[in-house]
């Protein structure tokens, strides 16, 4: 796999540390949702781009006021995924503002594409598999109801057109902040192979990955929502990620984890985080139990019609199951359907 044009594409709600912006390659593009609107002071480089909530209205036009609910979260990365689809780039890298990448960042991303690749894939009895591949310590996103089940990981070779590879973390590493609350993790996990195949489901951490062009139409980070007056945040990219992981499967597509491994500078403020994933943990198997009934009839086909099919068939399920989930809860999966039509209508548009 030769990707004519490659973009590194971040969400950015500050002005990120020298640190970063020295280990930065300078030779790609960077396309950056511009979270702060203006206030940030990055270097001249041509070939840096950014966008305000001006520039972002004026490409997004008439779509723009429905956009909003992304901003002010790490979901306004899609405005930038979006534009590098628009624009026409192969491959993008998705990077968080925090996160310091090592020399060989693009390469070590791009290995996992390889067509001649041989991958080791993991699988797991429950289906979960957990990237720091620990028994004790779980990324964030792993599912609560599926940790006593994940036994021993089992490896066979794979084989399968490669469209996502997440990258790990070390320093502050992608956990549930209860997890961290209960005792501290490490610092980083040893990992056995540089690109791990899924063969199963795996929580789909958006700080560091990469993906083809063709799956954006389907790789959602769903918008901050409020369940009564309960904000829910820090869902965005592993409830978007499950929606992907589903119709990759269905697709016959992978996804990889390893490397590259980023040096995650911040560690956000554990109360705060706290707050925002309570309800995350409450709503999750409700999530996933429409997901899948959703994605049974999806028709497969390309990552555009199969993410509108879908989004057609999660409104459905969620009407004929109203009367099984709380009124309050109901109402916030109602506005993350609305977030789903918004999207399917941007590239329907195009």
């Amino acid at each position: 796999m030769n990707p004519q044009k490659i973009v590194i594409a971040s969400p950015v709600p500050a002005t990120p540390t020298k640190r970063f912006l020295n280990a930065m390659p300078k030779n790609y593009d960077w396309l950056i949702a511009d979270d702060s609107n203006g206030k940030l002071k990055l270097p001249e480089r041509k070939n840096i781009f950014s966008y305000d909530y001006k520039s972002q209205k004026k490409i997004l036009g008439k779509f723009y006021d429905e956009f909003t609910v992304f901003f002010k979260s790490s979901a306004c990365r899609n405005f930038v995924h979006f534009l590098a689809y628009k624009q026409d780039y192969d491959f993008v890298v998705s990077l968080d503002y925090d996160c310091v990448v090592p020399k060989d960042f693009i390469m070590s991303h791009l290995e996992a594409f390889k067509s001649d690749n041989k991958l080791t894939g993991v699988k797991t009895a429950s289906g979960w598999i957990n990237p720091l591949e620990n028994s004790q310590w779980f990324s964030r996103g792993f599912p609560y109801d599926q940790r006593d089940n994940y036994g021993t990981l089992k490896t066979s070779k794979s084989k399968g057109r490669v469209v996502l590879n997440m990258g790990l973390w070390e320093n502050v590493v992608d956990i549930n902040a209860i997890d961290k609350v209960l005792e501290k993790p490490p610092k980083k996990f040893k990992i056995k192979r540089e690109h791990t195949a899924v063969m199963g489901l795996v929580p789909l951490s958006g700080m560091n990955n990469s993906f083809l062009k063709e799956i954006i139409p389907a790789y959602l980070f769903l918008p901050n929502f409020k369940v009564g007056k309960w904000e829910v945040s820090r869902h965005d990219d592993i409830w978007g990620g499950y929606i992907l992981q589903k119709l990759i499967q269905k697709r016959g597509d992978l996804i990889t984890y390893g490397k590259p491994i980023i040096f995650h500078e911040r560690e956000s403020y554990q109360p705060r985080v706290l707050y925002h994933e309570h309800y995350t943990h409450i709503l999750e198997p409700f999530f996933r139990e429409l997901v899948d009934e959703a994605v049974s009839d999806v028709r497969t086909g390309d990552y555009v019609s199969m993410f509108a099919h879908f989004s057609e068939n999660f409104e459905r399920q969620l009407q004929k199951n109203r009367n099984k989930i709380p009124s309050h809860y109901f109402k916030s999966f109602e506005y993350l359907v609305r977030s789903m039509k918004l999207w399917t209508k941007l590239f329907q548009k195009l």
